[in-house]
């Protein structure tokens, strides 16, 4: 029995070090990307420091060290784990296997820990002398073809060699060593996937990717995934289809993976007759996989468009041709092939290709000179082009890119032409849509000048590229005659934020399945004159809240010209400003009326109140004025409750204390005051004498 100093090991099953063996030592010896690490793993789905092996007393035990990509034991995730001989780890993506060399040492099997069949293996119990001759009569006939092609060794044809050398019986050991090397080695590949029947590698011509098929040798992978992403695809050998490797993925709860070709330059045919992209695809569990093309405007990464083929998922049986038409989208002159994964299984991909094809696939529908593509026959993606150039860079059901997967990977729609733009209809029943603006394509302006707007039941918003709107009806974006208005039956909640060169559009929404995209506004500008010419006249003829009434409706309604929205807006904040200023005016009036308790006062608070609400019906304004009417009213009760004579003697007081040069214009209210109110205790004085009774209203004033 070797001591624990040297009687374990792992073993590299991936990368450029594959087939390396690591001794490991009594003690704890740390994994991980880090240069301070026992072992140093150099890939990108390992973290920093990984994970531990600590070895005491012949027992190994695995520890995660709070990784990103979680550490697994034979496929499943653990935090802490014993381990045993032949037992698979995986950091991330980066597999090894421990072995224990006394365990093969001692005649056991990678399968079982009972020793081997006495018919498949040799006791050396005799020894003899042989010549060299011996050796060969050793050989032949006591290595015999088992069924799985193997070279078995019988026990009994070595008893019945018992005259044979001890050169010959160390032939015997060679043989059953080789055999036992052979049952180990078929059994290896059987775990990874190296052991099935290799189907053969078929190079397909015109295939603009350089190696779709994983087979060239090669130090590190050229397909590349982003940072953001929690999982990594990897070239390995239980992810073939033909030949040695494919690529692939296993994803635990929450993970999810998104791998990329390197980019490939489009001809200029690819515009006209679009593109075909194959590749074989298998998902297990309940893993979702998916195969696409990520179409780039400049040969590094940036500002790109995704289009989908419909997504896979199990249950599934092995590997699934799939094949989709594709086109690219104006402007897009590189393009690479995508592949990505999420959920719980493993999903891998091989014999991937991306060829020009010899028709288009575009499902195109026309309005005047605007086109609505979709962009392929997976129907998830499309762009809206005017002259040839983007309008909406790309709208998407469904948002998987470097960002995260998002969304529903197998939604659709299409598009018919109407009498103001299209009517878009959605399949699959998807809840989200983004939508990617090109600044190139439409006039959106500077944040000073931003046109980008939204309507709904709370009424107009414009806003800047940074913005939040729920219960949204429809959504402006351009100006003049580039205005595009995205609309839908039910409130919709948007979110927008820049994006390179253009903005990007996230709507939830909700119970809508369809849309609609309008293009043509000529009968909204003709309301939109007419309600200018309303609120023109209204504001002449004083009738504030009419004109105000009018600009509103512009706004909600048939926010199309520029000019007219900008010319509503001021309208709007210029008068609501002037009515409010005038209710300001009367609550200070009413505060002076309250320190020196003025019911006079409080009856021209509530008179002044009354014409303001006439002037501003169905406005803020309105609102306002009534609540400060109710409050004066309220006041007026209290303080007319001692009558006219009272109130009389109240402002003589008051008359008398004011400074007349100082304050001339209050003067002037409680003199008038005071002379109604003289006139009112006459008018009492004299009905008290005769007996008789004077009507008056309920606020104090004469009948």
């Amino acid at each position: 029995m070797q001591s624990s100093e040297t009687r374990y090991c792992l073993r590299i099953e991936t990368g450029e070090r594959k087939g390396e063996t690591i001794p490991l030592r009594e003690g704890v010896a740390t994994l991980g990307r880090r240069s301070d690490n026992t072992f140093v793993l150099s890939a990108g789905s390992v973290s920093g420091r990984h994970a531990e092996i600590k070895i005491e007393d012949g027992q190994v035990e695995l520890n995660d060290l709070g990784s990103t990509n979680g550490t697994k034991v034979s496929g499943r995730r653990v935090d802490s784990s014993a381990l045993a001989h032949g037992d698979e780890i995986a950091l991330g993506s980066y597999k090894l296997v421990l072995l224990d060399t006394s365990f093969i040492e001692g005649g056991h099997s990678e399968e079982g820990d009972g020793p081997v069949p006495e018919d498949d293996t040799i006791q050396i119990e005799e020894a003899a002398s042989a010549t060299q001759a011996d050796l060969h009569s050793l050989a032949s006939p006591l290595a015999e073809a088992d069924s799985d092609g193997l070279q078995r060794v019988s026990a009994d044809k070595v008893r019945a060699s018992g005259s044979r050398s001890r050169l010959g019986l160390l032939a015997l050991g060679l043989i059953a060593a080789a055999a036992v090397a052979v049952c180990t080695w078929r059994w290896r590949n059987k775990q990874s996937g190296v052991g099935r029947a290799e189907a053969s590698v078929v190079e397909l011509d015109g295939n603009l990717l350089a190696d779709g098929t994983f087979e060239k040798d090669r130090a590190e992978l050229d397909w590349s995934g982003p940072e953001t992403a929690p999982q990594v695809f990897a070239r390995e050998r239980a992810f073939a289809h033909t030949g040695r490797f494919g690529l692939g993925v296993d994803l635990a709860q929450g993970e999810w993976a998104l791998a990329r070709s390197p980019i490939v330059e489009l001809s200029s045919a690819v515009f006209s007759r679009g593109l075909e992209l194959v590749g074989s695809l298998r998902t297990t569990g309940s893993a979702e996989g998916r195969l696409g093309v990520e179409f780039l405007t400049g040969a590094s990464d940036g500002d790109s468009t995704f289009v989908w083929a419909p997504a896979q998922g199990a249950p599934e049986v092995g590997f699934m041709d799939r094949g989709v038409a594709l086109v690219a989208p104006p402007g897009h002159r590189h393009a690479r092939i995508v592949v990505a994964g999420r959920g719980i299984g493993e999903v891998a991909i091989d014999d991937v290709g991306l060829f020009e094809a010899d028709r288009s696939a575009s499902l195109t529908t026309h309005y005047n000179e605007i086109e609505f593509r979709v962009l392929g026959e997976a129907a998830s993606t499309a762009t809206l082009v005017r002259a040839g150039r983007s309008v909406f860079r790309s709208l998407q059901l469904g948002r998987w890119d470097a960002r995260g997967l998002e969304g529903s990977g197998r939604a659709g729609w299409s598009a018919s032409a109407g009498q103001r733009g299209f009517k878009v209809l959605f399949d699959g029943g998807p809840t989200d849509l983004w939508i990617v603006v090109d600044e190139n394509g439409i006039d959106l302006g500077g944040d000073e000048r931003s046109w980008i707007a939204t309507s709904g039941s709370t009424g107009y918003r414009r806003h800047s590229s940074q913005f939040e709107r729920a219960g949204a009806n429809s959504i402006f974006l351009g100006r003049g005659s580039e205005l595009v208005r995205i609309g839908f039956a039910a409130g919709v909640s948007v979110r927008g934020e820049r994006l390179g060169e253009g903005v990007s559009l996230s709507i939830q929404l909700g119970t809508n399945n369809e849309m609609d995209v309008q293009l043509s506004f000529v009968e909204e500008r003709t309301e939109a004159s007419v309600l200018v010419s309303r609120a023109d006249e209204a504001e002449r003829r004083g009738r504030i809240g009419a004109a105000l009434a009018a600009w509103s409706e512009l706004l909600d309604r048939y926010p199309i010209e520029r000019g007219q929205v900008k010319r509503a807006e001021a309208a709007r904040a210029r008068l609501i400003g002037a009515g409010l200023d005038e209710v300001a005016e009367i609550r200070a009036a009413f505060e002076r009326a309250r320190f020196f308790a003025l019911p006079e006062l409080y009856r021209q608070g509530r008179e002044r109140c009354r014409v303001l609400s006439e002037r501003y019906g169905g406005s803020e304004v309105e609102v306002e004025a009534e609540r400060l009417d109710r409050e004066l009213a309220l006041a007026l009760e209290t303080a007319s409750s001692g009558g006219a004579a009272k109130e009389s003697r109240q402002l003589e007081g008051v008359l008398k204390a004011l400074d007349r040069q100082a304050q001339p214009r209050l003067t002037d209210h409680v003199k008038q005051a005071l002379s109604r109110r003289q006139g009112v205790s006459a008018e009492d004085t004299a009905t008290e004498e005769t007996g008789g009774s004077s009507t008056k209203k309920e606020d104090g004033s004469d009948g």
